[in-house]
């Protein structure tokens, strides 16, 4: 009877400690997949920021394009509206910072400094390709 009992114990004390492994091991895995799964959605998010600030800044080079094409066709509000646009969408990137202020302050509604503006307008464009290059 003690034997049996003895036998018991032994068989319940060996269960539990093989279901205990098992539980580790499951854990363990989890917690390997868990770590993976935000590793790889850190990277995506930060390939979807990238992606979204590169969108941010051609959106920005369209629209100073866009004010060279006004400027040619002597649109000097259309410009300007343009060349607010494009410096807004470059607002806070520190790369562009030197163009944005370049043409921030730039008043394009006299008609009489059109070549002048048209000279600043293209030194901005070169510049941003120059900054988007690198």
């Amino acid at each position: 009877m003690v034997a049996v009992l003895v036998a018991l114990l032994v068989g319940y004390g060996t269960g539990r400690i093989q279901g205990v492994m098992a539980v580790d091991d499951v854990e363990a895995q989890s917690k390997s997949a868990l770590e993976a799964c935000q590793s790889k959605t850190q990277a995506q998010t930060a390939a979807a920021e990238a992606a979204a600030s590169n969108l941010k800044r051609l959106r920005a080079r369209r629209q100073l394009h866009r004010a060279t094409l006004a400027l040619e066709e002597h649109n000097y509000g259309v410009a300007q509206e343009r060349v607010k646009a494009g410096v807004s969408l470059l607002a806070g990137d520190e790369a562009y910072a030197s163009v944005a202020s370049e043409l921030k302050e730039e008043n394009f509604l006299d008609p009489g400094a059109a070549e002048e503006l048209r000279g600043k307008l293209r030194d901005a464009i070169v510049a941003f390709d120059a900054v988007w290059k690198d």
